[in-house]
Formats: structure tokens, sequence, C-alpha cells
């Protein structure tokens, strides 16, 4: 099948495709923003709202009251899991590993006294009925994943419903560390999971900051090492600049925001505009 033919949303040919006319827009600083993520197995097919549609009330409270964003994860017909009768869940934060657990009702909220230690995962959005540029991109990088990763990686790598981003396809989430991926490539995802390195090209940014934290912590060499001045810093003014100190030196990161051209969000959608975060320099080390 020619993926230009295939609309998994409306089921017509649409050449529009919102990932293409993305291809030059950065990708710092457009992650989702959420404290954590919740992530419960669902083998099942999912519709275009699949977490406000198949996710109890119950979990969504008991999510939000913790910032948690929740995504719907499967491993498809390849790949030998666990019985899906196991219910199973994963809770990332910002610090500290993965943790799973299980439940003995879909419908029942996480009980984390029984929770442990996880793996990395990779979870990459395929939610072809939200947005076709999922389904192309994201299934196509799915199996080209899993066509060459090692076999004792393999429970690592997860379908998921939407991530935001659809423009970015394949998008991805990466845990520990609530990192987001864009147009990301096998060979890129593959060397994530194997030696946890990932180029600055294919990073949207960790989802507990905010679009220009995100924007310093992709671009900046040694960010976690920068001791930074946060009572000091805005990201409201067009204009504005963020200070640390590294290494008893002091450095300053000139950023400015402001609108982007007109872009499809979705494919089928109209254009709009969004605001950037631009890192302008100049760097200074005193």
């Amino acid at each position: 099948m020619n993926s230009d033919s295939f609309n998994s949303v409306s089921g017509s040919i649409n050449l529009d495709r919102c990932s293409r006319s993305a291809v030059d827009e950065p990708l710092a600083g457009t992650a989702p923003q959420a404290q954590g993520w919740l992530l419960l197995e669902s083998p099942h097919s999912w519709p275009r709202d699949a977490v406000a549609t198949l996710v109890p009330s119950s979990i969504q409270s008991w999510a939000k009251d913790f910032d948690y964003s929740i995504l719907l994860i499967r491993q498809g017909p390849r790949v030998k899991t666990l019985a899906a009768s196991k219910h199973r869940y994963w809770i990332s934060d910002p610090e500290g590993p993965v943790i799973c657990g299980s439940r003995g009702e879909f419908d029942q909220i996480p009980n984390l006294e029984g929770s442990q230690p996880s793996r990395p995962l990779l979870i990459v959005c395929t939610n072809g009925k939200r947005d076709q540029c999922c389904a192309i991109e994201g299934i196509s990088l799915i199996r080209s994943i899993r066509s060459t990763l090692r076999p004792d990686l393999q429970d690592q790598v997860w379908e998921g419903t939407h991530l935001g981003g659809h423009r970015f396809a394949p998008t991805a989430l990466y845990l520990p560390g609530n990192l987001t991926l864009g147009r990301l490539s096998s060979s890129a995802a593959i060397g994530l999971l194997e030696r946890g390195e990932i180029a600055s090209s294919f990073i949207r940014g960790r989802t507990h900051l905010s679009p220009c934290w995100q924007l310093l912590s992709a671009q900046v060499d040694n960010f976690d090492q920068i001791s930074w001045d946060t009572d000091n810093s805005s990201c409201n003014e067009t204009t504005h600049i963020h200070r640390g100190v590294i290494d008893g030196k002091s450095v300053e990161f000139v950023l400015s925001r402001g609108p982007d051209k007109p872009r499809l969000k979705s494919c089928g959608a109209s254009p709009v505009n969004r605001m950037t975060c631009t890192l302008r320099g100049p760097i200074h080390a005193h």
C-alpha cells in the first residue's frame, strides 16, 4: 500500500500531510507538558481519542492529581509479551527509574506499594485514528527498530496513543527522564536503547520543563551540571536571559520568543500560528 494513499482518520486520500509541512520547524521546545506519565497496557484497537474514551474517569482524575499524562501502550501481535489480563502499568517522574506493576482489573487505580523498577521504555506514537502521520511514520519506525534491535531489548519498544506533535512524526517518548523525541530514525532509536545516547537534533524536550527550559536542556551542553538562577528568570518577555554557574564560572543564555509562520498542526487541519522560543546567544562565560 502506498503510504500517501492512506488516511486512517477519514479513509480518504490526503497528500497534505502535516509532517511534510513541518520539516523545517525546530523541534526543541515543542514537547507536551506533564510532570510525569502513566502508561496503561491496552493491546486492543484504539479510537481517535483513546484515553478519554477507554480510560475510566477515576484513573484520569487520579493521574490529574499528580499532573501525569496518560498513554495507552501495546507491543503488537509480533511480540511475545505477558498476558494482557495482568493489566500492567508504568509510571515515570522527572527523577528516579520507571516503576511498573499490575492491577486486578483495568479500571483499578495503580497500587504503588506493589510496584517494581522497570527497564527504560521507548513509546512510539502509532495512533493513526488521531493522525495519519503517526500511523504511516510511527508504524514504519517500529518495524524498522524491531528488525535490527537486539532480542534482549525488544520488550522495551512499545506502540503508544496520542503523544502530541503529529507534525514531527515519528514522535516518541523515552522513559525515564520524560524525554520526547521527533523525526526519530531507527538508528537513533537503537542507539538510545543500546547506549542511552541521542543526538540533540531529535530532542523536543523533557515534559516536566517549560518550553524555554526544554530548549535549553536540549541545546546547552552540560545543562544538568549548571546551577541555574531560576528565581530571576522568566520566559514571558520577547527577549530574556537565563543565567547559571558551572565550574565557578557564570554563564548567560539569551533566548527570544516570537510567532512562527503558520503551520499545519494536524493532517487536514487549518494552518495555525504558534509561539516559538529560540536560543539566540551570545553565550557568555566569566
